[in-house]
């Protein structure tokens, strides 16, 4: 007869399988989070600030357009950073790669700063056609319509500080 106690080698190697199981589940969230934390560029925003490093850099200037000129540079923006490889979809792509390389063993830090600095590059080059978008509508406004649109950005900011 053979009674198998809770201490036999067999149930051990079992509980040891379930440990080691949830400690590598564990594990790999934690790496997930780390590498959410470093590709969006640190903790989320509160809930009223900004959600992007963009909102935060010309946000309000862009938020006091109106509805048209907004979609018009939105549409500018995207032709010229679609034409130079840049796009949303190829930033998604670029975090995916990322992030095999974080669950790469051993790790590439070479090859992870190559794309880290690639996807950087792509969203600065972004912000870069932004401002000179901003720039260029607000030099085509006539004195009256800029002097409106100074005031809307005033109210934003009267807003967001209150």
């Amino acid at each position: 007869m053979n009674t198998a106690s809770p201490s036999t080698p067999q149930s051990t190697r079992l509980w040891v399988r379930i440990v080691l199981a949830v400690s590598l589940a564990f594990n790999l969230l934690v790496i997930g989070a780390a590498a959410g934390f470093v590709v969006k560029g640190g903790p989320p925003p509160p809930a009223d600030g900004p959600r992007h490093v963009a909102d935060a850099a010309i946000g309000p200037l862009t938020r006091a357009l109106s509805k048209a000129d907004r979609r018009a540079i939105g549409r500018q923006i995207r032709q010229e950073t679609d034409a130079e490889g840049w796009s949303p979809r190829a930033h998604r792509q670029s975090l995916k790669r990322m992030l095999t390389l974080l669950e790469t063993t051993p790790f590439d830090a070479d090859a992870f700063s190559t794309e880290l600095t690639g996807s950087i590059a792509g969203l600065q080059g972004r912000m870069s056609r932004a401002s000179e978008a901003l720039v260029l509508r607000l030099d085509q406004m006539s004195d009256a319509e800029r002097a409106a649109y100074a005031q809307r950005v005033k109210e934003a900011m009267a807003r967001k500080l209150r």
